[in-house]
């Protein structure tokens, strides 16, 4: 009786393995390193300028395989809004996750006369300049959606995605992941702050 329930033992997870590898499932898989930013890390990047004026500084830009990913940390105040004036961009989706505040964020519309953003990978700063791929701005024409967000909302925004701004409460505070399927954004670029705040 105990060599049956031996063999059993044995026997079903041998005739799992052998189904697997018929099935054309590898017999192991070699993991990837994970990227971990820490809320430390954001905090100092956000800590980098001052809360009364508007900040975009990009953070890391990873190259995933078939399509890069960035992430950019972002503070808008009150009275910086353009009035109608939005963005979009043509290479890059746009994911914002609201952190801290919050503020009336438009989407969709017709941008009317646009105006062709210059954009040169090598420029990036650390101040997140040229940190969007390329893309236009100009003024948005109804009908678009309008909603509030706050800490906790995720907005997804596909390339040609006409966004922006419309009222800031006081502040928001968000981070900007940018999924870029042409690999124009720098694959490689880590901010400086993330070599020293861990």
């Amino acid at each position: 009786m105990r060599n049956i329930i031996y063999g059993v033992l044995l026997g079903v997870p041998l005739a799992v393995a052998i189904g697997y590898a018929q099935s054309g499932a590898p017999a192991s898989i070699k993991s990837k390193e994970a990227t971990d930013i820490t809320a430390a890390q954001i905090q100092a990047v956000l800590k980098l300028d001052s809360p009364s004026k508007n900040a975009d500084r990009l953070v890391k830009v990873l190259d995933m395989g078939p399509y890069n990913v960035s992430m950019n940390v972002q503070h808008r105040i009150k009275n910086q809004v353009t009035d109608d004036q939005g963005a979009l961009h043509t290479k890059v989706t746009e994911i914002y996750y609201v952190l801290d505040g919050s503020a009336t964020m438009v989407t969709g519309g017709t941008m009317m006369n646009p105006k062709a953003s210059v954009y040169d990978p090598k420029l990036i700063t650390p101040e997140g300049g040229n940190s969007t791929g390329p893309g236009f701005s100009g003024k948005i024409m109804k009908p678009y959606v309008s909603r509030k967000v706050g800490p906790g909302d995720v907005v997804f925004m596909p390339p040609y995605t006409v966004h922006w701004f419309s009222e800031i409460d006081d502040h928001i505070d968000y981070l900007a992941f940018r999924v870029d399927a042409e690999h124009v954004l720098p694959a490689g670029y880590t901010h400086p702050v993330l070599k020293s705040a861990k």
